[in-house]
């Protein structure tokens, strides 16, 4: 008996994410994953502290954040999707005003291919203020 074997592979994780405030507002911006999986990116899911606050398509790559309590740490967290499912999440800790600097870093990723399963890729990154 002879067949083929159909590899899902969902994208990467978001590249160069970056956060800005702007006043009153948190701006996140991302490049796109630079390996895009079996399929097409379809979108972008943002989250706050965990809980996701917002579902973008492909063509977004900044979301601003209007509704945030700047005086507080909070991680925003971005991941790319496509019809084959969700990719790596990047996040980004922003820290509340006196704090000296901030963390850019990627979760860990588990794939699974029939009984075979590796973990994968973590890595953080001070990134001084100025």
């Amino acid at each position: 008996m002879t067949g083929t074997i159909g590899i899902v592979i969902g994208p990467s994780e978001p590249q160069d994410l970056g956060l800005e405030r702007q006043g009153d507002t948190i701006v996140l911006s991302w490049n796109e994953p630079g390996i895009m999986g079996s399929s097409p990116i379809i979108g972008y899911r943002i989250f706050l502290d965990g809980m996701e606050i917002a579902n973008l398509s492909s063509s977004q790559t900044t979301y601003v954040d209007g509704s945030v309590d700047l005086s507080l740490k909070h991680t925003y967290s971005v991941l790319a999707f496509n019809e084959d499912g969700e990719g790596v999440a990047v996040s980004i800790i922003y820290e509340a005003p006196g704090e000296n600097n901030y963390f850019i870093y990627s979760a860990v990723a588990l794939i699974t291919i029939g009984a075979v399963s590796s973990l994968i890729w973590y890595s953080r990154k001070k990134v001084d203020k100025e």
